[in-house]
């Protein structure tokens, strides 16, 4: 039995606690209540310590020490580039800017620290000039890279500062792979095109393993993963399909297991981020046709983020949550994107306090074992 699961009384008492002390109570120095990133502001993703997001504004990668604004000098005078993941610490971050130098890959993969700045990861032996490079992930340590490189076919890297590129074999080197999220011991998650190039299939790397193949729900043609958790239990991301998707939760022991959507739409979902211990994920629903919204999946249960803290007396100032697309190890505090009125997306940050934080994880380790879905086809090694 999968004790992540719970029932649905459990996941309908998330609602009610996460909201009460929300807009009051602080927990270890981390903002509480919700935050807009302001004006042209997109987050991509927070640290796993929960206190750096990072994203953009406008066409500038972008790091928030808190509410704090630090844009990142990249390349090309930084005018075009986008910061997508954090180290545990926010010490270093991740992300792509064009480059502006035709003599060189017209997008590069940066690295940031900061000590150095942003660094262009170096060129694999096999680029050749003007090839995109894009880093989708990094570890906890920052040490480990992943995205994928190419133009019209990418596929997927694996980056270790300051080795080098890891070899990661078939079909991680067929056209249309990337590498998406990794753990904190170099696990890898991302997306594959299968051997016979009929599909893309999530997937799951190590070193010494190998590329294993995850499946896809039922009636799904493919699926990506979007993130791996901290100590590699857990790979999220989504099943897609003919103007369909489903977000999917994926263990080792229980298979790909299919998280449905919010009540009233068709299965339009999909999970983003995970938690470190792989027993809260976010990402984004839809509440009907053309109403996306952000929303939680713990306990067996998914939540309308908005909607939840609106009813628990929190002021979201007329904002939609759109989607949540990171989340910090320990679930407290989420990132995404919304709009305000009528108006443009813009990035938000919501942090939830220690009371209401612990009875969230306290419910997602009940167990029930309310499982909805398994995959057509098992994982497999390739």
């Amino acid at each position: 039995m999968d004790m992540r699961f719970c029932s649905a009384r459990a996941g309908r008492f998330v609602g009610l606690v996460l909201g009460t002390a929300l807009v009051a109570v602080a927990h270890a120095g981390i903002l509480t209540g919700f935050h807009p990133l302001g004006e042209g502001s997109r987050a991509n993703g927070v640290s796993g310590n929960g206190q750096v997001i990072v994203g953009r504004v406008n066409d500038r990668a972008t790091r928030w020490n808190g509410l704090v604004l630090e844009g990142l000098n990249t390349f090309g005078n930084g005018s075009i580039s986008t910061a997508t993941a954090a180290s545990f610490d926010g010490s270093v971050v991740v992300g792509n800017a064009f480059n502006g130098d035709n003599s060189a890959p017209d997008t590069v993969a940066f690295r940031w620290t900061l000590q150095r700045g942003a660094v262009a990861l170096p060129q694999a032996a096999t680029g050749g000039s003007f090839e995109n490079y894009g880093a989708r992930g990094v570890s906890g340590d920052g040490a480990t890279v992943v995205g994928n490189r190419g133009v019209a076919n990418p596929v997927a890297f694996c980056y270790v500062d300051p080795s080098g590129y890891m070899p990661m074999g078939d079909p991680l080197t067929f056209p249309g792979s990337s590498g998406n999220g990794v753990s904190d011991d170099g696990v890898v998650a991302g997306r594959s095109r299968t051997d016979d190039f009929d599909h893309t299939e999530a997937f799951r790397w190590t070193q010494a393993g190998g590329a294993q193949l995850l499946g896809v729900l039922d009636g799904f043609a493919g699926s990506s993963a979007s993130a791996i958790s901290a100590d590699a239990s857990t790979i999220v991301g989504a099943s897609t399909g003919d103007d369909a998707s489903e977000a999917f939760l994926w263990t080792q022991s229980g298979g790909m297991l299919g998280l449905g959507d919010l009540s009233g739409s068709d299965l339009r979902s999909a999970a983003l981020a995970v938690s470190a211990d792989g027993s809260l994920v976010v990402g984004y629903g839809h509440a009907g046709e053309d109403d996306r919204r952000a929303v939680l999946w713990t306990g067996g249960q998914i939540l309308n983020l908005g909607d939840m803290l609106a009813a628990e007396g929190v002021d979201l100032q007329g904002w939609t949550l759109v989607d949540a697309t990171g989340i910090s190890r320990d679930g407290l505090t989420i990132v995404g994107n919304g709009r305000l009125g009528n108006g443009d997306l813009q990035g938000w940050v919501v942090g939830i306090p220690s009371p209401a934080g612990a009875s969230l994880l306290a419910i997602a380790g009940l167990a029930t074992g309310a499982r909805r879905r398994r995959s057509t086809s098992p994982g497999r090694a390739s």
